[in-house]
């Protein structure tokens, strides 16, 4: 995901794998960037982007999945959680 296009080619997502085997998306959002278009929030194209990336390799993988919103279950100073990859 890392080598993923953006939409600034700053890649702001991280992919944490948690202690439970499942992966953790974040954000580090750069506010006024991701304002630049006002309701367009251009960061989360660029998490959506990013997502799909992750869901095609484990799709490749053999990894069946989906992406879901859980409670946080850690937090890192600086970067929002978004999702968490769910292994079917």
């Amino acid at each position: 995901m890392r080598l993923g296009s953006s939409a600034s080619n700053r890649q702001p997502w991280r992919v944490v794998k948690g202690r439970d085997g499942q992966f953790h998306l974040f954000l580090q959002e750069n506010r006024l960037f991701n304002r630049a278009l006002g309701k367009v929030r251009v960061q989360n194209l660029d998490m959506g982007i990013a997502m799909c990336h992750f869901a095609l390799v484990a799709r490749e993988q053999g990894i069946a999945g989906r992406w879901e919103q859980k409670a946080r279950e850690r937090e890192y100073p600086g970067w929002a959680y978004i999702a968490s990859w769910q292994e079917d």
